[in-house]
């Protein structure tokens, strides 16, 4: 959720960073640097949230948040093998059932 609100802030400093590349290198290595510091803060967040799901022993819980993980694989592989062309197709659908 944090992250979410500062996505923005991160996106202007990206293109900042990469507009300015020429003259100033130091902002490309920040950049990816903090690029590198928040993905490993999400995986490890991550890995943590799933150790205690694991931790508390609620099957029920458990057993939920493994369905939604299948269910997730599943929507991103049917996404992921439909060809290019008729996935726009789909968002353009979306877009126009959503007016």
């Amino acid at each position: 959720m944090y992250y979410q609100t500062r996505l923005p802030d991160y996106g202007f400093f990206y293109s900042y960073a990469l507009t300015e590349k020429k003259e100033s290198g130091d902002h490309a290595v920040m950049l990816n640097n903090i690029s590198c510091l928040t993905k490993g803060l999400m995986l490890k967040s991550n890995q943590l949230l799933r150790l205690a799901i694991l931790i508390s022993n609620d099957t029920v819980f458990i057993e939920r948040v493994r369905a939604y993980g299948l269910h997730c694989r599943r929507k991103y592989l049917a996404l992921y093998s439909t060809p290019d062309r008729d996935a726009h197709k789909d968002l353009s659908d979306l877009e126009k059932k959503g007016k």
